[in-house]
């Protein structure tokens, strides 16, 4: 479906997931795009085509990407990823997440006057994780 969006015209703005555990995994991909409408049109009916293939050809979703399963338990030490990202985890249910904003007061400060809070979580072990995050 990507593919089929950057050929015609489209940009892709964003592909991400919103939680770890769903099942089955759903996938969000924004697209993006300006100029003549019906060409638009005709850009985005291709994805939905290309989406109503793929789904033909795989009418169950896949569980994974083939790898290892998520643990349900996280255990990620969070030492190395807090000094790269020079900030401190917050560790939630299932998963480990950091954050441009250091409390809660910044987070609605920041979404009340720009772009919103930056974040990153990560679920897992050391040397198996997994990845979501917002960039704004």
């Amino acid at each position: 479906m990507m593919s089929v969006a950057l050929d015609n015209g489209l940009s892709v703005t964003a592909l991400h997931n919103h939680f770890f555990f769903d099942e089955p995994k759903v996938y969000f991909m924004h697209i993006s795009g300006n100029g003549d409408s019906a060409k638009l049109a005709t850009a985005v009916r291709k994805v939905w085509d290309k989406m109503k293939e793929i789904r033909a050809a795989n009418p169950k979703p896949a569980t994974t990407f083939g790898g290892a399963a998520m643990p349900m338990t996280n255990s990620i030490s969070g030492k190395v990823i807090d000094d790269i990202l020079g900030a401190k985890d917050r560790r939630t249910t299932g998963c480990s997440k950091w954050s441009s904003a250091h409390d809660e007061d910044a987070v609605r400060l920041r979404h009340a006057r720009t772009w919103g809070e930056h974040w990153a979580a990560f679920a897992g072990t050391d040397d198996t994780r997994w990845w979501t995050g917002t960039l704004r």
